[in-house]
């Protein structure tokens, strides 16, 4: 079953149809033995929009694991299929996925695409909930999707301070002139392996 978020359309229902299948491909063929062949991508908008992606994966609604980048220089196809193979097996946090963790445990799979990042002059303009957000100060970063929000139901400053503390700072230092805010939109595209 697909669900998609087209308040934020980044590509077509078709391209948003095809971008969870080459996600599903990619894992499945992990698994398999025989010798690979390369994905087809069949949409033109796929093969020639770059932007960001991050692939989420969840086992019983569970986090399973997380890659992504907020730009990369591949198409958003090639892009998907490289940061679905980094959730399933090189998130640091987590082991690599393993064949038998999928036996009568659906994986849901969601696919987020990054609109471009906005610099934010104000908190007041910044909608918690719809916009991810990235922390940057000197040399440590750390992003949020907008999901992050709404699973954790944080308010805008435990949201920050948890950014912050995951970028490797100390909680109040989105308070700091150093450090820059910027926000974007996501395209969400979830389903089943």
């Amino acid at each position: 079953m697909l669900q998609l978020d087209f308040m934020n359309e980044i590509v077509s229902p078709q391209s948003a149809q095809e971008l969870l299948e080459l996600a599903r491909t990619t894992l499945k063929s992990a698994w398999q033995k025989q010798i690979q062949k390369p994905l087809i991508v069949r949409s033109a908008e796929l093969r020639q929009k770059k932007g960001g992606v991050f692939v989420t994966l969840k086992l019983k609604g569970k986090l399973r694991g997380c890659i992504g980048c907020l730009n990369s220089p591949h198409n958003l196809a090639q892009t998907t299929i490289e940061k679905t193979w980094a959730a399933a097996f090189a998130d640091p946090r987590f082991p690599p996925l393993r064949a038998e963790e999928l036996i009568n445990q659906p994986l849901e799979i969601e696919i987020s695409l990054l609109s471009s990042l906005t610099p934010l002059p104000s908190l007041e303009q910044w909608h918690l909930g719809e916009e991810g957000i990235y922390l940057r100060q000197g040399n440590k970063s750390a992003v949020f999707l907008p999901q992050v929000a709404q699973e954790t139901g944080w308010s805008k400053e435990e949201f920050l301070s948890q950014l912050a503390l995951k970028a490797g700072l100390p909680p109040q230092a989105w308070r700091e002139r150093t450090t820059e805010l910027q926000t974007f939109r996501v395209q969400s595209i979830s389903g089943l392996l």
